[in-house]
């Protein structure tokens, strides 16, 4: 017996966090709208929270490059819902900065719910709830 494809939106969600892991701009402005808008809800490193743009989106990207030596987003669901989908997410990254008490080397992770809306190929809006873990 052979497995299902998966779904195209759960395939665009894994290629949108493998462009994050890789920092790979070109694949991020092919799945990201240009009218993107993403909100992540305050956390421990952003206790505000945020809302951002596509640009704003890239700019964080380059700003990661430079606070991480790498990272890796470990989907553990994906729910798809017609144009919408819910994400849970196991994040690790390894830092090159000093962050949150941790220094360069060590490892932060977090647990991230991630909802987005999928639409034409690409994320046009975006969730997320960050927890990350002491």
């Amino acid at each position: 017996m052979s497995e299902s494809a998966p779904h195209p939106n759960a395939a665009l969600i894994r290629r949108y966090l493998a462009a994050i892991e890789a920092r790979d701009i070109e694949t991020l402005t092919e799945v990201l709208s240009p009218d993107i808008v993403q909100r992540e809800l305050p956390n421990k490193l952003m206790p505000e929270g945020a809302t951002r743009t596509r640009e704003k989106m890239m700019e964080g990207v380059e700003r990661g490059a430079k606070a991480l030596r790498s990272e890796r987003y470990e989907v553990e669901d994906i729910l798809i819902d017609g144009d919408r989908a819910a994400c849970r997410i196991r994040w690790t990254g390894v830092l090159a900065v000093p962050v949150l008490g941790k220094e360069p080397g060590d490892e932060l992770q977090a647990a991230f719910g991630l909802f987005l809306t999928i639409r034409d190929g690409q994320v046009v809006e975006q969730f997320n709830y960050d927890c990350f873990l002491p």
